[in-house]
């Protein structure tokens, strides 16, 4: 997990065409603090997909450039190309589910 803290990091981050999955939270979210670890946990099983975790309120511009508006939310991008989004009520069996159908299609 790599975490990005910086503008031109997420813009990097942005242009990159890489399979990588972003979970963004917020140490005031108590929801964001409690899962934060399952789906860490989750990915970690995923060597295929980088995974990223960006701190929501330390990026204002964050809402506009990913249209993120409530946390937790967890973007997925495969060659670049958004696959995956889920914010507020994530279920870790729906994320599990929807990364294994993708996953299999990764070199």
């Amino acid at each position: 997990m790599r975490e990005i803290v910086s503008k031109v990091e997420l813009d990097e981050f942005l242009k990159s065409e890489s399979n990588r999955v972003i979970y963004i939270g917020a140490e005031s979210c108590s929801v964001c603090v409690d899962l934060y670890p399952k789906i860490e946990k989750v990915m970690a099983k995923y060597d295929k997909l980088e995974f990223f975790k960006v701190e929501y309120s330390a990026f204002p511009e964050l809402r506009g450039l990913l249209s993120v508006y409530t946390v937790p939310a967890i973007i997925g991008y495969i060659d670049g190309k958004e696959f995956l989004r889920e914010a507020r009520f994530i279920s870790v069996e729906d994320i599990v589910q929807k990364l294994d159908r993708y996953s299999e299609f990764l070199e």
